[in-house]
This record gives C-alpha cells, structure tokens and sequence, in this order.
C-alpha cells in the first residue's frame, strides 16, 4: 500500500491485488476507501469486485476500483 499525493493537495491511498479469475489471474489496482476495505480479506478469501474500470497504461490494460462498496466478501 501507497500514500499518493494529489494535484489538488488531497492525499489518498493505493494497493494492488492479484485475484484469480477461473484460469487467470488479474492484478487490480485499489484506490482509497477500497484499500481499507480489502484490509480484513485473507489470501484465499472470494470477492466481488464492482465498479471495476479500466485503464491503458504504457501499451498495457490495468484495472482499477475506487467506488466506496465495491469490493464484496463472498461467502
């Protein structure tokens, strides 16, 4: 987890997860309220991701969560 600061002075948070999606595994980038969010989740634990967008960087897809509830544990 990463402390970023913002153009507008505003200070956040980023992480990023690797989740398995039946035979792959997607790494997605975790902004904010969801860092904190994730914090009680264990290796292993299955999850819903929703708001998840997506973003090009050097050539390459990532995708990002930052809407508060987006992140799910399930059970």
């Amino acid at each position: 987890t990463s402390a970023i600061f913002r153009d507008d002075g505003e200070f956040g948070f980023v992480t990023t997860i690797m989740v398995r999606e039946q035979n792959m595994t997607k790494e997605i980038k975790l902004w904010d309220q969801c860092v904190k969010d994730i914090q009680p989740y264990k290796v292993g634990d299955h999850v819903v991701l929703r708001n998840v967008t997506q973003k090009w960087d050097n050539g390459r897809t990532e995708l990002h969560v930052s809407q508060k509830k987006s992140i799910e544990k399930r059970t």
